[in-house]
């Protein structure tokens, strides 16, 4: 009980985000970090956005359809 109550604030926030990272399978650690295995992996470990992308405005349709602005 009493290790329990020496902890840390920033010791416990530490081990909620490691479970989290583990639970849900994306690595722990700063940002070069993960793009550095992203590198040698040769794919994407972050987590995409959540929700449904954006409908294209029909200025962009139109730019990816001829390739160019209009």
């Amino acid at each position: 009980m009493e290790k329990v109550l020496n902890t840390s604030i920033g010791e416990e926030a530490f081990g909620q985000r490691l479970q989290e990272a583990s639970r849900r399978g994306r690595p722990f650690g700063g940002e070069r970090f993960i793009e550095d295995l992203e590198k040698r992996c040769g794919r994407r470990l972050r987590a995409l956005p959540v929700g449904r992308p954006k409908k294209a405005s029909k200025e962009e349709k139109d730019q990816l359809a001829f390739g160019f602005d209009i």
